[in-house]
Formats: structure tokens, C-alpha cells, sequence
């Protein structure tokens, strides 16, 4: 990916089994520990923030075989289909003309500071349209990984709207009580 240094491949496949090992170990337990401390998001976050700490280190340097991303590609897009069921056609026809306008206005918001962003800061446009693009962290970091753009950037964004929302959130509810 452009501005990122280059990712030795593994040169051992049977080398890579203890990293492996603790990086599932270090993100399931960090994901755990986010999910009980209540943080938004806190099992996808928390792992982020273990491989991130552990492949930053350099304790773990080998990346997930593609087998097992693409499987995890798959369980989250069927986790994300699911969460249809349930939901009438009628409610979906309803629904569709505002979405598509708020979707059209985010987009044009998102591109709009994307530009003035890659002109600035000499980024490439893809990348900063899809770190300021409304949109999932699972998903947007997904799709700067397809493109070969910086995930780290794309997520780092993301997570930190998506914490930034978390927090601010409490003061745009209503009082119950």
C-alpha cells in the first residue's frame, strides 16, 4: 500500500503457528475485556487494539492467511444480513428514498473533505474518502484492505468517530426519569 512500508511475507508457514497462537489469544482476550467493560463495539475494538499493539511491538510480524480472512469476511457479512430478518418489504420500500439521500449527502460531505484533504496533506483521495465515509469500522477497513490502501488509517478514523459518537451520544439522549 502506497506510504506503507513494505510487509515481509512469512517465511515459514510453521514459524508463524506461535504468532498466530497469540495473536488470536491477545485479540479474544482484549476483545472480551472491552465487551465487559461495556466499550461500544468493544470485542471488534479491543482486538484491533491487541493486533495493533502486537504486530506494532513486532511480537507478531506474520499476517492471517487469506483462508481465514476471507472466512471472517463471510461471518461478518452474514451477521450484517441478518440483522434484516424480521424487517417488512414495506418498511424497506419506506425507508429507501431517505436512505438513499442521506447516503447521497454523506457522500458528498465525505468527498468533498477528502479532496480538500488529499490536496493538503498530498494523500490519496481513495483513502481519505474512505477513513471520512460514513460507514461500519468493519467494513470501510475491509474495503481499504481490498483496495491495498492504509487500513490502519481507514480504521484509526472510524474507531475514532465511532468512540467520539459513543461519548457524545449520552448528552443528545433524552432524560429518562
Amino acid at each position: 500500500a502506497p506510504g506503507l512500508p513494505p510487509r515481509p511475507a512469512p517465511s515459514d508457514p510453521a514459524g508463524a503457528l506461535p504468532e498466530m497462537a497469540l495473536l488470536v489469544a491477545g485479540s479474544a482476550l482484549s476483545g472480551l475485556l472491552f465487551q465487559r467493560l461495556r466499550v461500544p463495539g468493544g470485542v471488534l475494538l479491543g482486538a484491533m487494539l491487541a493486533s495493533a499493539l502486537l504486530h506494532g511491538s513486532g511480537l507478531v510480524d506474520h499476517r492471517l492467511p487469506g483462508w481465514l480472512l476471507n472466512a471472517g469476511f463471510v461471518v461478518t457479512g452474514g451477521l450484517i444480513g441478518s440483522r434484516f430478518g424480521g424487517v417488512s418489504l414495506a418498511s424497506l420500500r419506506a425507508a429507501l428514498r431517505p436512505s438513499l439521500e442521506s447516503v447521497a449527502l454523506a457522500l458528498a460531505l465525505s468527498s468533498a473533505f477528502a479532496w480538500v484533504g488529499a490536496w493538503g496533506l498530498g494523500l490519496p483521495f481513495g483513502q481519505l474518502w474512505l477513513a471520512y465515509a460514513p460507514g461500519g469500522v468493519e467494513a470501510m477497513t475491509i474495503v481499504a484492505f481490498v483496495l491495498g490502501l492504509d487500513t490502519a488509517f481507514v480504521g484509526t478514523h472510524h474507531v475514532v468517530r465511532f468512540a467520539g459518537l459513543g461519548f457524545l451520544a449520552r448528552w443528545w439522549q433524552p432524560r429518562r426519569g
